[in-house]
Formats: structure tokens, C-alpha cells, sequence
């Protein structure tokens, strides 16, 4: 257990509690929790529960739960439950629950639930997206928003405007376009 008034450190993996009122900083893998004022960071995996009032970094996999008043930022795979006010990016794969304020974006996959204010983007989704504009290059479940676009889609899309190349299911809109 690490407590601090204005930050922790671990040079090695961080296996436990680190609480602290600035920002907490793991040198390698971090398996526990960690709470901070401001940020969590993880220079290899993260797997467990990161809460923070502006961000959580992992540079590698995140696999847990992630709350943030701004981001979640994973340079590879996200697994699990994720809120942040502003973005959840991943520049792997998505899977689980996604919220955020403003956008969801995978550089891969995206697997799950989905809901953004603005924008979820994901080379494949497959689930259930909400936000006002959603962008797959295939998509596989019921997708809810003003814009939809998918090169591939299946399933049901819900919006003002639905675009695909190829669709197979049913789509609700005022402007559907296969």
C-alpha cells in the first residue's frame, strides 16, 4: 500500500493499493488499484481498477475497470468497464461497457456496448453502439445515432441518416443508403 499526498512511484510492477492526491506512476505492470486527484499511469499492463479526476494511461493493455473525469488511454487492448467525460481510446481492441462524454475510439476492434456523445469509431464493432455519429468499416448489432456509416453492416442501424456498402438487416432512418 502507497499513500500520498502528492504522488506515488513504483520502479518495479505496482501489485496492490497506491492512493495518492496528484497522480500515481507504475514503471512496469500494475495489478491492484490506484487513486489519484489528477492521474493513474502504467508503463506496461494494467489489470485491475485505475479512478481518477483527469486521466488513466496504460502504455500497454488495460483490463479492469477505468473512470476518469477526461480520458482512458490504452496504447494496445481494453477489456472491461470504462467511463470517462471526455474519450476511452484504445490502439488495439475494445471490449466490455464503454461511456464517455464525447468520443470511443479503437484502432481495431470494438466489442460490447458503446455510448458516446459524439463519436464511436472501430475498425470492426460488433454489439450495441450509441452516439450521435457512428463509423465502422463492419459492423455487426444495433447501432443508434444520427449518422451511421459502415462498409459492411448487420443488423439494425437506427438513425437520420444510414450509409453502408452492403447491408443485411433492417434499417430505421429518414435517409437509408445500401
Amino acid at each position: 500500500v502507497q499513500i500520498a499526498g502528492l504522488g506515488n512511484y513504483t520502479g518495479r510492477n505496482m501489485a496492490g493499493v497506491q492512493l495518492a492526491g496528484l497522480g500515481n506512476y507504475s514503471s512496469t505492470d500494475m495489478q491492484g488499484i490506484q487513486l489519484a486527484g489528477i492521474g493513474n499511469w502504467s508503463s506496461s499492463h494494467m489489470q485491475g481498477v485505475q479512478l481518477s479526476g483527469v486521466f488513466n494511461i496504460s502504455r500497454e493493455s488495460s483490463q479492469g475497470l477505468q473512470f476518469s473525469g477526461i480520458a482512458n488511454i490504452s496504447k494496445s487492448d481494453i477489456q472491461g468497464l470504462m467511463g470517462a467525460g471526455a474519450a476511452n481510446i484504445s490502439g488495439g481492441d475494445m471490449q466490455g461497457l464503454l461511456f464517455s462524454g464525447l468520443f470511443n475510439i479503437a484502432r481495431d476492434d470494438m466489442q460490447g456496448i458503446a455510448t458516446s456523445g459524439i463519436f464511436n469509431y472501430s475498425k470492426s464493432f460488433q454489439g450495441i453502439g450509441f452516439s450521435a455519429v457512428n463509423v465502422n468499416k463492419t459492423f455487426q448489432g444495433i447501432q443508434s445515432g444520427l449518422v451511421n456509416v459502415s462498409e459492411n453492416a448487420q443488423g439494425i442501424q437506427f438513425g437520420i441518416i444510414n450509409y453502408a456498402k452492403e447491408f443485411e438487416g433492417v434499417p430505421v432512418g429518414l435517409i437509408s443508403y445500401y
